[in-house]
């Protein structure tokens, strides 16, 4: 029953981020209703569940890798490198906006569900949260997968 409190716990703290999902949903929304918005929500939960799915099975077959005594160090420098590449480039590349009026609107539930879809697995973030949430939940005490069923569920 704690890993379903947990859980809860976790989705209430998700559901008050306010990001480009949020913003995408307001828009979807205020366009289509309520209809549109469940609809591309639908795509946001489904691409969420492929993302757990991935990340869980691929956090179990790394666990055995992190007992190593030179892990921690390791993946620590690499993270490291790479957030200062990533700030040097943001640093260095000016954006030139691009300013389109003439926004095509999508006419069906699929369109709909798999902009949603398509905002929600290509923003990087997502990986990230999912990433973190996941390493953290099961590098505790000893996590099942029907333990990690009930907590993501």
């Amino acid at each position: 029953m704690t890993f379903v409190y947990q859980g809860v716990l976790l989705g209430l703290g998700l559901s008050v981020l306010v990001g480009p999902i949020f913003f995408a949903l307001l828009d979807t929304c205020l366009r289509f209703g309520t209809r549109g918005g469940l609809i591309m929500a639908a795509g946001i939960w489904l691409s969420d569940a492929i993302f757990m799915g991935l990340i869980w099975y691929q956090i179990s077959m790394i666990r055995a890798i992190a007992q190593h005594k030179n892990f921690a160090i390791t993946v620590g420098v690499l993270g490291g490198i790479v957030l200062v590449i990533t700030g040097l480039l943001s640093l260095l590349r000016h954006p030139h906006p691009h300013v389109d009026s003439t926004r095509p609107v999508p006419a069906s539930v699929l369109s709909i569900s798999a902009r949603g879809f398509l905002a929600n697995t290509l923003n990087p973030f997502t990986i990230i949260f999912w990433l973190t949430v996941i390493s953290n939940f099961a590098t505790d005490k000893q996590v099942t997968t029907p333990n990690a069923v009930m907590f993501f569920g």
